[in-house]
């Protein structure tokens, strides 16, 4: 029997998991996805090679855990901020402003490298939805304004917010962002 670093063997495993996440993740942001490779991230985990692959039959499950990760922890964030205000022009507005915020610091960036990576076409599949699902809290905040809109809105304020992030990344000040592009979008979504 192996010896576990835990009260529980679900609490070793759990653990086991969560550090080749982390570790995963540290090669990412530092060396690129390129460098994301089974013997990197036990390495970095501390971990045997054999382990890697218990928890992630290949790497393209390894990304996409951790493209989950970061897309649970984003919308997780943005449903906090936006359920602290008022339905209505204020929680798009709320919405918009911390969006950017969480580009501009960084937490968007490891969604964005991991996008772009080529994967299984499972694996893309499962990116894609990911990506997809950031659509729902858009439509929810949309039906949630005073005045009429189409079908199409949701897709028109995603890719408004995303030219939005575009902005953000190139150093336009967040504040200039999120003022104008929240006027921009409710001023749109009212004609």
């Amino acid at each position: 029997m192996p010896r576990i670093s835990a009260s529980t063997m679900a609490e070793h495993r759990h653990a086991q998991h969560s550090a080749l996440l982390a570790a995963a993740e540290q090669i990412l942001i530092e060396h690129g996805v390129e460098a994301v490779t089974a013997g990197k991230v036990t390495a970095a985990a501390g971990l045997g090679r054999s382990t890697f692959y218990e928890y992630f039959p290949s790497r393209d499950d390894i990304l996409v855990a951790l493209a989950r990760v970061a897309f649970e922890q984003w919308n997780a964030e943005l449903r906090t901020a936006t359920d602290a205000a008022p339905a209505g022009p204020e929680r798009l507005r709320v919405y918009i402003a911390k969006t950017l915020e969480m580009t501009s610091d960084g937490r968007h960036h490891l969604a964005t490298a991991l996008r772009d990576v080529d994967l299984s076409p499972k694996g893309r599949e499962d990116i894609a939805a990911l990506h997809d699902a950031l659509a729902k809290p858009i439509t929810e905040l949309i039906a949630s304004l005073p005045f009429e809109t189409t079908h199409l809105s949701p897709m028109f304020v995603r890719s408004a917010i995303g030219s939005g992030m575009t902005l953000v990344n190139h150093g336009v000040p967040i504040a200039d962002v999120a003022q104008q592009l929240t006027a921009f979008i409710l001023n749109g979504l009212r004609n």
